[in-house]
């Protein structure tokens, strides 16, 4: 299968429309991940919850996903400018 038809799955399945890591992240215990996700779509504290678990489950480590609308302004323009973008 290739890659950008499973991140399509990806993205459909989660709602997820762009995946990246901060740029400045350092080796740690977890994984800091940045999330934009679908307008059209809801989700609740539960559903991020499961977004977590489901990416710790794939990384094999714990994961933080925080939604890039989540961010201030300035801190959220600085996180994108240098994300390391999965899809």
């Amino acid at each position: 299968m290739s890659t950008n038809r499973t991140e399509g799955r990806w993205s459909y399945a989660t709602g997820i429309v762009r995946l990246g890591r901060p740029g400045d992240a350092s080796a740690q215990s977890d994984v800091d991940l940045m999330a934009e996700f679908d307008s059209g779509r809801e989700f609740s504290l539960l559903d991020r919850v499961r977004l977590e678990n489901r990416l710790a489950d794939l990384l094999g480590v714990p994961v933080d996903l925080t939604p890039a609308n989540s961010l201030k302004e300035g801190v959220r323009e600085r996180a994108v400018r240098e994300a390391v973008l999965a899809f």
